[in-house]
């Protein structure tokens, strides 16, 4: 299976923009399966870092974090981590 992988800062009203990562999975020819990751902590809180990050890189402060493209981790953190 393919998919696109994103990074985006999803707008909600009343907060922050918050900070998403999308696999994006076509299912048919007009319809997709959408994941939503989330879990990095807003600039200058002390919030622990939930997210996808390695040695505090992530897609939102790493220019080239994933370089091969993968989209995923190469191994999970968590059960709750989507991996393909």
């Amino acid at each position: 299976m393919a998919f696109t992988t994103l990074r985006a800062d999803w707008r909600v009203p009343f907060f922050e923009d918050i900070k998403v990562h999308l696999h994006v999975m076509p299912t048919g020819t007009n319809t997709a399966q959408v994941s939503i990751m989330g879990g990095w902590p807003f600039a200058g809180t002390s919030a622990p870092d939930l997210g996808w990050s390695v040695n505090n890189s992530n897609y939102f402060n790493e220019a080239v974090f994933d370089p091969t493209s993968d989209g995923f981790r190469l191994r999970p953190a968590s059960a709750t981590t989507r991996i393909r």
